[in-house]
């Protein structure tokens, strides 16, 4: 039998996470948009985008979280491993939608700046 404590922990831990997670990943495709973009335009070598590929943290630890999520949940496990892996799955649309909303609001802000600077 499980304690409420492990059931109210799980979650928690969950989104923690998956706030690493997203951050790490979303770290590593900005620094291959970086790179793509820097080789497109100054004629970088695209070598920089394997190797930001291959060296990043972002994709290893993606590959850790995924490996370490199939052999507990393969086997029989307690339920707070349910809620734990829910709660990092979760994590990822959430932080998403928070992201889009902060993008929308910085571009909002921008714009009224730009307004304001323009007038006289």
């Amino acid at each position: 039998m499980e304690s409420i404590a492990l059931e109210i922990a799980a979650p928690i831990l969950g989104l923690f996470l998956g706030t690493f997670l997203f951050s790490r990943v979303g770290a590593w495709v900005q620094a291959l948009a970086t790179a793509a973009k820097a080789s497109s335009t100054t004629g970088a070598s695209r070598g920089n985008i394997a190797l930001i590929a291959v060296l990043h943290s972002g994709p290893w630890l993606l590959a850790g979280v995924v490996f370490w999520a199939y052999h507990v949940l393969s086997d029989a496990h307690q339920r707070a491993w349910d809620w734990f892996f829910g709660a990092v799955v979760v994590s990822i649309p959430v932080w998403f939608i928070v992201l889009l909303y902060l993008h929308h609001r910085a571009k909002r802000i921008q714009a009224a700046a730009a307004r304001e600077h323009n007038a006289v």
